[in-house]
């Protein structure tokens, strides 16, 4: 898997084949105003208002309603729909969003801090995690309890700046294909999946200004072209 930064995207060339799998990884910064809270919360379905409005902080609802905007405004770009407010999701068993009407088109969300990422590809699935990178004095109970023994030994092997390292890659590599797989992410499934044992998908892990981000495919010799923008540079 080849992970490369470009300034464009185009979404017509993810529905083409010529060039190999492709997928398009968009990197939003998340910083926003209140007042594009405000325009963005117009985007969500009833459903999404209910779930942003229930949110008993205020930056959860914020971050809620940005994230949930952001991916509608995304795949409208893919399905040459104007008004992304008309875009109906539908839920997998273990809660994975689909989009009603396109069921060839995966994508898969994932945010933490002031990072968002989506992940949108034809054909075939895809997953997608972002974490802050947090030194933690207790990262080696964290692997014992989440990793398989042989990924908790390979962190404990490490020196303490290389154990955060090593932790973080672990992490989003096995979100990354649990989220791909559809499977739900759960203590016991996140211990039960060994990174090196996994068949059927490609993952590819990098680390971005303090975030290790992980991604997942079930296409294999995939190309990932990633576009770095902001909330601003969304209009509708």
């Amino acid at each position: 898997m080849i992970v490369k930064n470009v300034d464009h995207v185009d979404p017509l060339d993810i529905s083409s084949s010529s060039g190999g799998p492709l997928v398009h990884l968009w990197c939003i910064h998340r910083e926003y105003s209140s007042a594009e809270v405000v325009n963005f919360y117009g985007l969500l379905s009833p459903d999404e208002r209910v779930r942003a409005d229930n949110l008993k902080s205020s930056e959860a609802k914020s971050n809620f309603i940005i994230s949930r905007a952001l991916l509608r405004l995304v795949l409208a770009k893919y399905i040459s729909k104007s008004d992304p407010g008309s875009l109906i999701f539908q839920y997998g068993v273990h809660g994975k969003p689909g989009l009603q009407g396109f069921p060839s088109l995966s994508f898969n969300l994932s945010h933490s801090g002031n990072r968002l990422l989506v992940a949108v590809a034809q054909d075939f699935v895809v997953g997608v995690d972002v974490e802050i990178m947090r030194a933690r004095s207790n990262i080696v109970k964290f692997a014992d309890r989440f990793f398989a023994v042989s990924e908790a030994e390979s962190v404990k092997q490490l020196a303490k700046q290389a154990q955060t390292r090593r932790f973080y890659e672990l992490w989003v590599a096995k979100e990354s294909i649990l989220k791909a797989e559809g499977v739900g992410v759960s203590p016991l499934a996140l211990r039960k999946l060994v990174v090196d044992e996994v068949v059927g998908f490609e993952v590819s892990c990098w680390v971005d200004g303090g975030y290790c981000c992980g991604l997942a495919s079930s296409a294999k010799d995939v190309s990932v072209e990633m576009i770095n923008v902001r909330v601003s540079d969304f209009r509708f």
